[in-house]
C-alpha cells in the first residue's frame, strides 16, 4: 500500500512533467525574468573593497577568522596568517569573496 502510493505520484510526474514545466501556468508563476547586472543584479558586493585599508578592532578572537568592526559596523573576517584576540586593533588589508582579510596593526 505505502509503495502504491509512492508510485502513483511518481508514474504521474514521468507521465506528465514535461508539459507540466512548458504549460503557461507554471511560466507564469515561476518566470522572474533574466536577472541582469543592468538592472542591478550582481553576485558580487563591490562595497567591501571601499574598506581596504580601514582599521579596526576584533569583536572575537580571530584564529584565524572571526569578526571585526570596522567604522562601527561589524563584519566576518579571517587573518592574514596569525592569531588575533580581541579588542586588538586591526587593518584590511584586502577582501576575499565576502571576508575581510585583516592583518594586526
Amino acid at each position: 500500500m505505502v509503495a502504491m502510493a509512492m508510485a502513483i505520484p511518481l508514474i504521474l510526474l514521468v507521465a506528465f512533467g514535461q508539459s507540466l514545466f512548458t504549460s503557461p501556468f507554471f511560466k507564469k508563476v515561476s518566470d522572474v525574468g533574466e536577472l541582469k547586472h543592468s538592472h542591478g543584479y550582481s553576485i558580487k558586493d563591490n562595497s567591501l573593497q571601499a574598506l581596504i585599508g580601514s582599521s579596526g578592532s576584533a569583536l572575537t578572537n580571530l584564529r584565524p577568522s572571526g569578526r571585526v568592526e570596522i567604522n562601527g559596523e561589524p563584519y566576518n573576517s579571517v587573518t592574514d596568517g596569525g592569531f588575533i584576540e580581541k579588542g586588538e586593533q586591526v587593518k584590511v588589508i584586502k577582501v576575499y569573496n565576502t571576508q575581510l582579510v585583516v592583518t594586526k596593526v
